[in-house]
């Protein structure tokens, strides 16, 4: 597997009946390892995917609008980037986050195990000032996310081991969740929450809500969880639908992920809304065919991005709200599976979607104004992650490298 192309793959658990004839995407794969076969499940479903072909995010928006940026004068038309550094991390690389004034990347051992390494990056300088050893990091190949720092910590999950192998009951894992404090980066706590792997986590009032690949005991579901902070215990289990779901995200009260629809992980899926009060779910049918990455909360407002653009989900009356930005198919399909967000707009990585060649581009669309801006065309590596800082966005390539772009006004 030396290319990133091969290397998208569905969950084991997602029912793929004549899936070939009419996916055109992957979907983040999350590869949990049972005693040493990490690598051996990666590589089978990778090489099950690869007979479709080539098919690396490749939908693009469905329009012959040629939209290159967005009106003269806006705040994003100020902004560009520029490529500062690209260096190593360490092989595997899972997931990358800002926060606590730093850049943290969760690498493996790559030794058949949950286990890997927290890298503390000085976004200044691009040294690594800690290098934190855990016994879980982030599963996802692609897509990163599974961490946050909140408060005085930094909150990963993945799983760990349990008893049992990949196919018997107990899954051969535990969902579990890490906690650094950032003061001193030294692992504080590991709770296990049940269920098989971690796939996200995210604070809602002071709460801590987990996202997880459910074991036997809810047929493989996905479930939310939410869990004591302070003790690490589970106070409270919300079952759902579907057997895939990759993000969590909080605000206004309510708990917003998407799962996946039956014939494929980022196929004819929905959007869920949770009431944590009372456990009560409701869901809304994406308007589109295909999902490419989010939720995302823009200025308490949750977005997505799927084939027809970007969209808005209003949790309090279940809707999907517009059909987002008409962009230029060449430019602007989406790349690699993920997207991220803050004040200033949603951040994409766009390449020719008709021609489904590089280069790759970061971007930022501007929901304020309906508008796009490409910042900077990044090199050769394979994104698999992105993390966005006051000053800067950081991309985690599969090569094992970070690539930091430095945001300029004006």
């Amino acid at each position: 597997m030396t290319d990133l192309d091969e290397r998208f793959s569905s969950l084991k658990r997602i029912p793929a009946p004549d899936l070939w004839s009419d996916i055109t995407d992957r979907p983040p794969a999350v590869v949990p390892p049972t005693r040493g076969a990490r690598r051996w499940v990666a590589a089978t479903a990778a090489a099950l995917v690869a007979v479709a072909g080539f098919a690396v995010a490749v939908v693009a928006f469905r329009s012959e609008k040629d939209v290159l940026g967005p009106p003269s004068g806006s705040p994003v038309n100020a902004l560009r980037g520029e490529i500062a550094a690209t260096f190593a991390v360490g092989e595997d690389p899972r997931s990358v986050v800002y926060g606590a004034g730093s850049v943290w990347v969760a690498v493996s051992n790559n030794d058949g195990t949950f286990g890997g390494r927290i890298l503390r990056i000085d976004p200044v300088t691009n040294e690594t000032i800690a290098e934190i050893p855990v016994e879980t990091i982030p599963t996802w190949e692609v897509g990163g996310g599974a961490m946050v720092v909140e408060g005085d910590n930094l909150w990963i999950t993945g799983g760990v081991e349990a008893s049992g192998g990949f196919e018997s009951p107990g899954g051969g894992s535990d969902a579990a969740v890490t906690r650094i404090d950032v003061a001193t980066n030294e692992v504080v706590g590991l709770y296990t929450l049940g269920g098989t792997v971690g796939a996200d986590l995210a604070f809602l009032d002071g709460d801590l809500w987990v996202l997880l690949f459910g074991d036997e005991s809810v047929d493989h579901s996905m479930e939310v969880v939410r869990v004591d902070p302070e003790t690490g215990a589970v106070l409270t289990r919300i079952p759902l639908s579907s057997s895939w779901a990759h993000t969590l995200v909080t605000a206004n009260g309510r708990l917003v992920t998407y799962e996946g629809g039956d014939r494929a992980a980022n196929v004819d899926g929905h959007l869920t809304s949770i009431d944590p009060v009372g456990g009560v779910t409701t869901t809304v049918d994406v308007p589109s065919r295909y999902f490419e990455g989010g939720p995302v909360l823009w200025r308490g407002e949750f977005w997505f991005a799927s084939d027809r653009g970007f969209s808005r989900f209003d949790p309090a009356s279940n809707t999907v709200m517009g059909g987002g930005q008409a962009l230029d198919p060449s430019r602007f399909a989406f790349c690699c599976g993920f997207v991220e967000a803050d004040d200033r707009g949603i951040w994409f990585l766009g390449h020719d979607g008709i021609q489904v060649e590089r280069p790759v581009r970061l971007t930022l669309f501007d929901p304020t104004i309906d508008a796009v801006t490409e910042l900077v065309t990044l090199g050769d590596e394979n994104p698999v992650a992105m993390a966005v800082a006051p000053d800067s966005v950081w991309i985690l390539n599969y090569e094992g490298s970070l690539t930091k772009v430095d945001l300029i006004s004006g």
